[in-house]
């Protein structure tokens, strides 16, 4: 199965925003329990950040190597000592430990604008994103990015 086929297909996206310079996921099933009024204000809160240029909302997958899916293959290739040392050549920055993955998926009214690309947990040093679009456009507001 092609990547582009599973991402769209196979995996379980939550949905990822920052709100008040905290960051935080919620599942559609998460998300739909909320009491309507909370629902509300939770995405009026971030569309009015949005508003002022801060944040995003989006759909995201965590790439951890437990899928048992062609994303476990692509994340043994992303941590593989080839491309680690081409991005290594690419950014001059030889010590940052390795790679880490998370497949992202925007459909329509997501959304991401500037914000603190600084997760503590993951130290990250380097960020680059891969698209993955079946027809080569964004037809439909669909696109996945790792």
């Amino acid at each position: 199965m092609a990547l582009s086929q599973c991402l769209a297909e196979e995996i379980s996206y939550r949905h990822a925003f920052v709100l008040d310079n905290n960051y935080g996921e919620v599942s559609d099933e998460q998300l739909n329990s909320l009491p309507e009024k909370d629902r509300t204000r939770l995405l009026n809160d971030i569309q009015a950040q949005a508003a002022h240029g801060l944040g995003f909302w989006y759909e995201r997958h965590a790439i951890k190597g437990n899928d048992q899916k062609i994303t476990d293959d692509l994340l043994t290739w992303l941590n593989s000592d080839a491309l680690l040392g081409v991005i290594a050549q690419l950014t001059g920055a030889d010590k940052y430990g390795g790679a880490i993955a998370q497949a992202t998926r925007y459909l329509p009214g997501d959304f991401l604008t500037r914000h603190k690309d600084v997760v503590t947990e993951e130290k990250r040093k380097i960020a680059f994103s891969l698209t993955c679009h079946r027809d080569g456009t964004l037809t439909g507001g669909h696109a996945s990015i790792l």
